[in-house]
């Protein structure tokens, strides 16, 4: 087996699977795709995870990362991704070796 085959088998048997790190979500209306929210890797590529605007609302930022083939089609900047039923915006995705990272924003009260 060559190496890029063993790491797309290692994405679902070990980073995704839920018995390790994956976690069940509702993605965009389908149910139990497993999911990796990683605020360490984030912060490692952002400099700031939330910022407050003048009008008092909190732009709160995260990433996750989600097998490619359960995702369908990369999303682009600026489209919406549905997690649990909350809303939000995607500022960057990446496709990494059939595994994506996604870096997501939403807008909250303070």
């Amino acid at each position: 087996m060559k190496f890029k085959e063993m790491v797309r088998k290692d994405i679902t048997s070990v980073f995704l699977n839920p018995d390790e790190f994956g976690e069940p979500h509702m993605v965009n209306g389908r149910e139990n795709v497993n999911i990796i929210f990683d605020d360490v890797e984030f912060l490692n590529r952002e400099k700031f995870r939330s910022e407050v605007k003048d009008d008092g609302t909190s732009l709160a930022k995260t990433m996750f990362y989600v097998k490619a083939s359960d995702f369908g089609r990369l999303p682009k900047t600026g489209s919406q991704v549905t997690i649990d039923g909350a809303n939000f915006r995607v500022e960057k995705a990446v496709n990494e070796q059939g595994l994506y990272s996604i870096t997501i924003r939403s807008v909250t009260a303070r």
